[in-house]
């Protein structure tokens, strides 16, 4: 009778997308850098990785890959809560900075990782053509996830 081991496997990836509150232009470009090594601090010690990460000054997106075990809202609960207490303990005494209350989760396959990491890379160039509200609604949509706009950005 030899012992018997399970091993699990897993490829689990997450595109991340959220806000500041109501949108606010307040991830500024003299801390972003330190921001994504934060964020990326408080994945490692959480059973994630960040694979891609980078923001505009009012929103943020992240692609994490993330363990079997981990659960979604709990990561991205963690990561919000930390880094704005980082953020309002190093950037603004006045605690003003929050992110929006939801986030948006969209699984990706691996085939697909490669160009969302380069769409991840490439969001400062990008917004200067579209908005966050309509990138937000075309994300939903390319995911076919249903929403309603009086609660989407309230």
């Amino acid at each position: 009778m030899g012992e018997h081991m399970s091993h699990t496997y897993s490829s689990i990836l997450i595109h991340f997308v959220f806000s500041t509150f109501k949108r606010k232009r307040m991830i500024k470009k003299r801390f972003e850098k330190r921001l994504y090594s934060y964020i990326s601090g408080i994945a490692n010690h959480n059973n994630s990785k960040v694979i891609a990460i980078n923001s505009t000054e009012d929103h943020i997106h992240m692609l994490l890959s993330i363990h079997c075990n981990t659960n979604i809202s709990r990561i991205v609960q963690l990561i919000k809560g930390k880094s704005s207490h980082w953020i309002n303990d190093n950037f603004y005494n006045n605690k003003i900075f929050q992110w929006q209350a939801g986030y948006g989760a969209f699984s990706i396959g691996h085939k697909e990782k490669n160009s969302v990491v380069k769409y991840i890379h490439n969001q400062k160039n990008h917004h200067k053509k579209i908005t966050f509200e309509d990138e937000y609604i075309l994300l939903l949509e390319m995911h076919n996830i249903k929403y309603d706009l009086k609660y989407l950005f309230g």
